[in-house]
């Protein structure tokens, strides 16, 4: 019963915010969609806003959203993650790994890989991860994360709009 009781305020609360705020709140939601802990929530949420709202623009605000949350973690990964690791690694992993990162088909299967982790509910940062390790410029990683997060929660709104049939 209180189970029930936190989900039905939690909806009037996403209802309350789904009028006039509609746009910040699917925003905020797509930057919650990058994060791995919070992305359910996120999918949840924006299954409630596309009961009122058009879902083209809900997906690409949360796409939107989604694409400035990887922008902070390609940040990290670039200047903390990456330089740790290299400090870390002894002469001949060194010599594998950039063996492995260098290679064709870890270059032809990078792009592949992050799309479908970046499409999907599932963690991002493991796909941010190898987007910045193949030396992908931020430009095209927020494009990249835009266009795929975007039809990632197009995808989950129109699911759940299909099997609530």
């Amino acid at each position: 019963k209180a189970s029930a009781e936190l989900i039905e305020s939690a909806i009037s609360l996403v209802n309350f915010f789904s009028g006039a705020y509609f746009i910040p709140v699917a925003i905020i939601m797509g930057a919650l969609f990058a994060i791995t802990f919070s992305a359910a929530i996120s999918s949840s949420v924006f299954v409630i806003l596309s009961q009122a709202h058009n879902i083209y623009l809900i997906a690409l605000l949360g796409g939107f959203g989604s694409a400035l949350s990887n922008y902070v973690i390609y940040k990290y990964f670039e200047k903390e993650v990456l330089s740790d690791i290299e400090i870390l690694e002894s002469q001949h992993t060194k010599m594998l790994a950039h063996k492995i990162i260098h290679s064709k088909l870890f270059l032809g299967s990078v792009p592949y890989v992050a799309a479908l982790l970046l499409a999907s509910p599932l963690p991002d940062e493991i796909g941010m991860l190898l987007l910045t390790s193949a030396n992908y410029k931020y430009k095209h990683i927020f494009l990249f994360s835009f266009g795929f997060h975007t039809i990632g929660i197009l995808s989950i709104i129109l699911i759940a709009g299909f099997l609530a049939k």
